[in-house]
């Protein structure tokens, strides 16, 4: 049941997120009609009351004269992150509405944040092409992954084992959080896609999808090595795809 909740009007909204246990809506963007000069065009964070609509916090993000761009609930709804066109990021205290840090992380417009489950480290990406994984309660650094592509999404799996980005290209990029290398280059995940695949192509062939068998076993041809190349060589002649 759609119900209106009277909040005022935020100037360049750029993201909303709703905290886990529900009980407050977070707005990330420029300031409130009734910010004067200008105010009404800095960062601001604007954290309402879910069930009332009340406004509970209307707090400046970052030092500098520019927009809000990204934010993210830790997994306890108890803090808030927020960035910044500039690149920085800050924590916020989502009950008593004070700052718990600020940094500088990244060199340009940040363009999403997420928690780890664990709520202890916090990713980020953006414009400058580089994931970077900091701890929440310091904003040190921890690690760095640079794709050198605009970042536009990035994502924890729901055990934080797995780091997930998505960059401009709409191309996703994985890496195993526990080890720090690139999962698309281990031979865990690439066993696991290849397993998939002869899955489908087995599929394909047993319903007669001629056109996606020959896809299937064409990109197998391409990972597989010679001894195993041969078999789908062999099946897509026989099939005359090949």
């Amino acid at each position: 049941q759609e119900r209106k909740l009277g909040v005022a009007a935020v100037g360049g909204a750029q993201q909303i997120a709703l905290s886990p246990d529900g009980r407050v809506l977070a707005i990330i963007g420029g300031g409130q009609a009734s910010d004067l000069g200008y105010l009404a065009h800095y960062a601001h964070l604007h954290l309402i009351d879910a069930a009332s609509g009340a406004d509970l916090a209307h707090l400046l993000i970052g030092p500098n004269r520019v927009s809000g761009t990204a934010l993210a609930w830790s997994p306890d709804s108890q803090r808030v992150a927020a960035a910044t066109a500039d690149g920085t990021c800050e924590v916020f205290d989502a009950t008593h509405f004070n700052r718990l840090i600020t940094s500088p992380i990244h060199r340009g417009h940040v363009k999403s944040l997420a928690w780890h489950p664990a709520g202890t480290r916090v990713a980020s990406a953006g414009t400058d092409g580089v994931i970077n994984v900091w701890d929440s309660s310091t904003g040190e650094v921890l690690l760095s992954l640079p794709l050198g592509d605009e970042i536009t999404r990035v994502a924890w799996s729901p055990d934080g084992r797995l780091l997930a980005a998505q960059d401009r290209g709409r191309t996703i990029h994985m890496w195993d959080a526990t080890g720090g290398f690139a999962l698309a280059d281990s031979d865990l995940l690439q066993d696991r896609i290849t397993h998939h695949l002869v899955r489908e192509f087995q599929a394909a062939l047993d319903a007669r999808e001629l056109l996606l068998a020959r896809e299937l076993g064409s990109t197998l041809i391409d990972r597989e090595p010679d001894a195993v190349r041969l078999y789908y060589e062999v099946a897509l002649l026989c099939l005359g795809l090949h």
